[in-house]
């Protein structure tokens, strides 16, 4: 059994006012909606619901370890912008002693996927969305104006004091 997952927690851009302007078709089908690029403005408010809705997020997740007498959840966290400009979390959460996934129900914004991972599956896949980052940070436009519209505080990458700490997985 897992005590790691790789979570991604994304946002609906319609909540932040963004225009739907088409449909993108992945393999195998499945569709998604395609929206406008946010505004300075409304990049600022759908960073700061971001922040908002982590810290309630993982204060659920640790309130319910807490009444089932565990230590909290440690993280990795990853923001990562769209091509289009809309950022989302990918996210390492592991615990040292519960085996089953978390619920993500508290996630308000959007969508989340969770699936299991191994220490070194959850590098492989967070290490992309680092280094994506630093490379679109140098040009790419939906970072030209990322960092100046971050909250302050908001970071690209952090990690709580708990993961891979003293008495973590393995």
């Amino acid at each position: 059994t897992s005590r790691r997952w790789l979570v991604t927690a994304t946002i609906d851009p319609s909540k932040f006012g963004a225009v739907r302007i088409g449909t993108a078709i992945w393999e195998g089908g499945r569709e998604s909606a395609l929206w406008s690029e946010p505004t300075r403005d409304q990049f600022e408010v759908a960073a700061a619901a971001m922040s908002k809705a982590w810290q309630t997020f993982m204060d659920a997740l640790n309130v319910r370890a807490k009444r089932a007498g565990h230590a909290p959840w440690g993280y990795f966290r990853v923001v990562e912008l769209h091509r289009n400009g809309w950022p989302h979390y990918h996210v390492v959460l592991e615990h040292p002693t519960i085996s089953s996934a978390p619920d993500t129900s508290s996630w308000p914004l959007g969508i989340t996927d969770v699936r299991p991972v191994s220490v070194d599956d959850a590098v492989g896949e967070v290490a992309p969305y680092l280094v994506s980052s630093e490379s679109k940070g140098k040009g790419h436009k939906a970072y030209q104006f990322a960092a100046a519209s971050l909250p302050k505080g908001f970071r690209l990458y952090t990690a709580s004091r708990a993961f891979l700490g003293p008495g973590g997985p393995p």
